[in-house]
């Protein structure tokens, strides 16, 4: 039903209040949509002054998504409520969406980050002794294989020495707590 109110009218559909006062609807139009928080709300021109399309046009061009003529028809203006309602419902869920979206994406590209990390301390360690922290045989196979391929690509020598301790085990455990 309608009521007066601070020198409104005043409506109620769907649960909600809708009003309607007189004003300059293009400055109010303008206002409502440089303002963030208000961009998003639907603006339906209500109207009993032209059908003409010059009219309508300028309302939407206003920022008007809808245009309904006097005498309003309950039924179709409580569609339209109801339309657009179900509209912002579905933007929120969407925005809702995709934070939760964005966060997870942040929390991939972290978990990467750290896996990537965990790959390349993995890695280090693959090529070393773990007690002696020296490089070990499968670090001494790729520098072996990249110099080789070097040496061909630019066709130059290639001399690679070797040393090989007898009972290094003994060395080990020797001095295994300078290690």
């Amino acid at each position: 039903g309608r009521q007066n109110v601070a020198g409104g009218r005043y409506w109620r559909c769907c649960g909600h209040w809708f009003g309607s006062e007189a004003c300059n609807i293009q400055n109010l139009l303008q206002s409502a949509h440089e303002i963030t928080k208000t961009k998003h709300i639907p603006i339906i021109f209500v109207t009993a002054i032209s059908k003409e399309s010059r009219h309508i046009f300028r309302g939407y061009e206003s920022g008007a998504v809808d245009y309904l003529f006097k005498p309003l028809d309950p039924v179709i203006l409580q569609s339209k409520i109801t339309v657009f309602l179900d509209l912002y419902t579905q933007r929120k869920l969407l925005l809702n969406t995709m934070q939760k979206l964005n966060a997870a994406i942040d929390e991939l590209k972290n978990s990467q980050r750290i896996i990537k990390e965990k790959n390349m301390l993995l890695k280090e360690a693959s090529l070393r002794d773990k007690l002696t922290g020296l490089y070990n045989l499968r670090h001494m196979s790729e520098i072996i294989e990249n110099e080789f391929s070097r040496a061909l690509w630019y066709q130059t020598d290639l001399s690679c020495i070797l040393f090989d301790i007898d009972f290094f085990k003994n060395i080990n455990d020797t001095f295994k707590a300078l290690y």
